[in-house]
């Protein structure tokens, strides 16, 4: 994850400048980038300058590290920057691409290539994410849920929802599909957990890798003396059979544990936090239970959950994005949660909605060929974890005061970093 370095930028961070003027035909920026993101999100309210901004073409904007690059905040633009061919994110590596910490990144598995190399590696592990076979997990997803409704249930309240049901529903969801076992989570929750963070050092999250890397190695070698029904044994078949290389073994398992262990523990915190300060919102699923499923589609849609931006796109060709030419070689990040805001596309865009029936829309799962590919598990996590909220925990309620629930800083994920509640 973050092997290779470059020249790093200073960080700039702060008060946002102008959002910059359009630039002439070509591309060329007329003022100085704006410092990316615009800061740490609270209260799931996301910056006000993003309203203004969809309005607009795509500005320039500079990340703490890295070159400058365009924003595209508009759901058309972004869906566009993501689906069209001639943007690569490939194109990235070896660059001195836009980023959060201070080293590049030179390699990687699924999310740094383009097709057909990223085809190639998703259709090894692409039938364990089918619809179909997800279906088949809701069972053993909610046997998961229900065990840690009862632990939750059982501590004395006030308690943390995090620590309690969030985060070991989403780390043992995670884990039991990849095979990683139960001694092994707290290491893979304490490597997600630094490699997710922009704060924490480059040496930190270096040892971290070589050592769940090594863990990691340490399991393969076991799939491969003793198979298993887990993904992890199909990634040592994979390698055994030349569709994969080593390296791409690891890295694509670090991927798939990242992607659905740290976002959907962080979107069920913020759910149950709509919950708890929109009870009107839980009597009417409890009263309507049939809204649940696009109820999580809303709230995918509303809660702004990234903060900042994964790996760029780099324009292969000169191409107008939106009403903006992007020349060749430039990079463009996407805000996919100011993208779920636009007007032009959902009614009402900054009002939670559950009977919504634009919500399906959003681009929360992303577009295109690095769509999300644990999309259907997400939403059965969520599905799951909702309907338990609102059916068997009555009253739920924050312990205390709204403005007092500490929010996460410092990381690419937007969510409460505890969160007491009763019921």
């Amino acid at each position: 994850m973050v092997d290779g370095a470059s020249s790093p930028c200073p960080a700039r961070r702060g008060s946002p400048e102008s959002p910059g003027a359009t630039p002439p035909e070509g591309g060329a920026p007329t003022e100085a980038p704006r410092a990316y993101p615009f800061g740490d999100t609270t209260d799931l309210a996301p910056h006000p300058d993003y309203a203004a901004l969809r309005e607009g073409p795509p500005i320039r904007v500079r990340l703490p590290y890295g070159e400058p690059c365009w924003l595209a905040t508009g759901h058309e633009e972004v869906r566009m920057a993501l689906t069209d061919p001639r943007f690569s994110v490939a194109e990235a590596m070896g660059r001195d691409h836009p980023r959060m910490r201070p080293l590049a990144r030179t390699g990687g598995g699924m999310v740094a290539l383009d097709p057909p190399e990223q085809t190639r590696l998703r259709q090894v592990v692409s039938r364990r994410f089918a619809a179909r076979r997800v279906e088949r997990m809701s069972e053993h997803t909610r046997r998961l849920a229900e065990e840690q409704l009862a632990v939750l249930s059982a501590a004395p309240q006030p308690a943390d929802f995090v620590a309690l049901f969030a985060t070991p529903l989403a780390i043992r969801v995670s884990c039991d599909l990849l095979g990683l076992p139960e001694d092994g989570r707290r290491r893979f929750s304490d490597w997600a957990g630094a490699v997710l963070s922009y704060v924490a050092r480059d040496e930190e999250v270096a040892s971290r890798t070589v050592a769940f890397r090594g863990y990691v190695a340490e399991l393969a070698a076991r799939r491969q003396a003793e198979p298993r029904d887990d993904l992890l044994t199909d990634l040592v078949r994979a390698r055994d059979t030349g569709r994969i290389r080593e390296g791409e073994l690891f890295a694509i398992a670090a991927e798939l544990l990242n992607a659905g262990f740290e976002s959907t523990a962080c979107q069920l915190a913020n759910m149950c936090y709509l919950l708890a300060v929109r009870p009107e919102v839980a009597e009417l699923l409890r009263g309507r239970p049939e809204l649940i499923p696009g109820a999580v589609e809303e709230m995918l849609r509303f809660v702004p959950l990234i903060l900042g931006s994964t790996l760029p796109r780099y324009a292969t060709e000169d191409v107008v994005l939106g009403s903006t030419p992007i020349s060749a070689g430039s990079p463009v990040v996407v805000d996919l949660s100011a993208a779920n805001r636009d007007g032009r596309v959902f009614a009402d865009p900054d009002t939670l909605r559950p009977e919504s029936t634009e919500a399906s829309r959003h681009l929360a799962f992303g577009a295109g060929a690095h769509y999300c590919l644990g999309a259907h598990l997400a939403r059965q996590e969520l599905r799951i974890g909702l309907e338990l909220m609102v059916t068997r925990l009555p009253a739920l309620r924050l312990a205390v005061p709204r403005e007092e629930v500490p929010w996460r800083t410092g990381s690419l994920l937007a969510g409460p970093r505890e969160l007491p509640v009763a019921w």
